[in-house]
């Protein structure tokens, strides 16, 4: 994973910018608030503008068709791997916060 993409995505994790939610990568959960797993935190690290729930990078969907994960490319792009991903995700879904997946973020990867 590039180095400077890893310390932007801990730093937002830790940041306490983003509301956690499971089993999506972004969903509204108020008026105009939203919420994001630790991978959606990754794509809007990335820069990905949203549209109709679809994080896009340049004209790259970064969702994989029909999963809350991220698509192929968009894994290499980012310089991560599925089997991580879907750990990250399980984290997630098992509501470890965000510090705790950012302090793995840190170590592991």
């Amino acid at each position: 994973m590039d180095a400077q993409l890893k310390t932007k995505w801990i730093e937002a994790l830790r940041s306490k910018k983003y509301r956690q939610i499971q089993g999506s990568l972004r969903e509204e959960t108020s008026a105009k608030r939203y919420g994001y797993c630790c991978l959606g935190v990754l794509c809007h690290t990335m820069g990905a503008k949203w549209k109709n729930g679809d994080p896009l990078l340049a004209d790259l969907s970064m969702q994989h068709p029909e999963e809350a994960y991220l698509s192929f490319e968009a894994l290499r792009i980012a310089g991560l791997n599925d089997d991580t991903q879907r750990k990250l995700a399980r984290m997630n879904d098992d509501e470890k916060p965000f510090v705790e997946i950012a302090d793995y973020i840190e170590t592991n990867l």
